[in-house]
């Protein structure tokens, strides 16, 4: 019915919502200290804070903008793939499977590429206080000589702080595994069923907290490289000296 579709997408919608206002006060706080301490200077939260504040729509309309476009393009390719595979018979269905390895193989190249090029975009919003439109510029032009270098960084934190959560949340898996296993093994579905969410509220919060940790680092990681690449571009540091 209607009232469970709403409720699917409002149950999806929210928490896609909460996670990209959080990540752009994470990534515009941090933009702030990062850009604030190579001047030496040590604000307090409530600084950061009213430093960014004024910057944060744009940012959430950027956020927006690059999660609603993906799932636009997500959603434009996966109906591609079953129309040739529901009307092409055969011949369709073997085609349908090419254009998806393909088309998945493009598109990671693509969003690698976009990935790399538009990641400044956030820093320069805040730091800069740059237009939407001046932002994606400045992006596209400091990662210009430098996108391998850029890509790579990036990749490299992420890839770093996947493992990172992996190895602390990966036990705490697998305790949820083995012990819900063997107390339904032994009939006892009440205590599987306790300690089933003893262990799944655990495993939340944890990931939860892992998460924004990460968060953090990710966000830092990206305002000291668009720092780094203004002083190989720009010469900031010899400005921030003289400064």
């Amino acid at each position: 019915s209607n009232g469970a579709v709403g409720l699917i997408l409002l149950a999806y919608l929210v928490p896609i919502t909460l996670g990209i206002f959080g990540l752009a006060i994470t990534q515009g706080v941090f933009a702030m200290e990062v850009a604030r301490g190579t001047i030496g200077e040590k604000l307090t939260l409530r600084g950061l804070w009213r430093q960014s504040k004024g910057r944060l729509w744009p940012l959430i309309g950027w956020l927006w903008a690059v999660a609603g476009t993906a799932v636009v393009l997500y959603v434009v390719f996966i109906l591609v793939i079953v129309l040739a595979a529901a009307i092409g018979g055969a011949g369709g269905v073997a085609l349908a499977i090419l254009f998806g390895i393909l088309g998945a193989l493009g598109a990671l190249a693509l969003v690698a590429w976009l990935y790399a090029k538009l990641s400044l975009v956030p820093a320069a919003l805040l730091v800069e206080r740059l237009t939407l439109g001046r932002a994606l510029a400045r992006s596209w032009s400091l990662t210009r000589g430098y996108f391998w270098r850029t890509l790579g960084i990036e990749l490299l934190v992420g890839i770093i702080l996947n493992v990172a959560a992996s190895v602390v949340t990966a036990p705490l898996e697998i305790v949820f595994v083995f012990v819900t296993g063997l107390f339904n093994q032994t009939g006892d579905h009440t205590t599987a069923i306790v300690i089933a969410v003893i262990l799944g509220v655990v495993t939340i919060a944890l990931t939860v907290v892992v998460g924004a940790v990460a968060s953090v680092v990710q966000s830092a990681s990206t305002a000291l490289l668009y720092i780094d690449l203004r002083m190989r571009k720009e010469a900031l540091d010899l400005q921030l000296i003289r400064f």
